[in-house]
């Protein structure tokens, strides 16, 4: 069956489809730079750590910061000096976390009009993250992975082409 594919923001076009393809949209009254940004900044309850990685100067970034989990040396001491304060993901993060991916993937083609043209391009076909690094939100290394993000992407593509009738 044929699909719609993309891992990373650079293959074009789908790549466009990533978190981490430049898609600004504000949500909250918090402006962000990818849906990586803020699904990252959602894993937080304190404001300052949010808003911390809502502006970090690129996705990488607000991933390490979301994740806690330092790869670029500079990211190290925020992350330590922010721990140090109590500052943890949410306790109901698992729960909460893929209604927080929708409302980001809504906001993020509801206020980029181009990219809304490219997911409504993908007509019905079937939408899969590539990563080959996630078995969650991604089809994993075997192809065999929850693909969570491309369903949510099929979701937000018939939510909107609905709205659009």
């Amino acid at each position: 069956m044929a699909y719609v594919g993309f891992f990373g923001p650079k293959r074009h076009p789908w790549g466009r489809l990533s978190n981490f393809a430049p898609s600004p949209f504000v949500q909250d009254g918090q402006a962000y730079a990818t849906v990586e940004h803020y699904f990252q900044a959602q894993k937080f309850l304190d404001p300052e750590y949010r808003r911390l990685i809502a502006t970090a100067p690129n996705p990488h970034s607000a991933r390490e910061l979301g994740r806690q989990r330092a790869v670029h040396p500079t990211t190290a001491p925020v992350i330590n000096a922010h721990r140090a304060r109590g500052v943890k993901i949410r306790d109901d993060w698992e729960a909460v976390k893929d209604s927080v991916m929708y409302t980001a993937l809504l906001a993020k083609f509801r206020q980029n009009p181009v990219l809304l043209k490219l997911l409504l391009s993908t007509g019905e076909f079937e939408i899969k993250e590539e990563s080959p690094f996630d078995n969650y939100w991604a089809v994993g290394r075997d192809g065999l992975g929850r693909n969570r993000l491309g369903e949510l992407l099929q979701q937000a593509r018939k939510e909107l082409r609905d709205e659009q009738m």
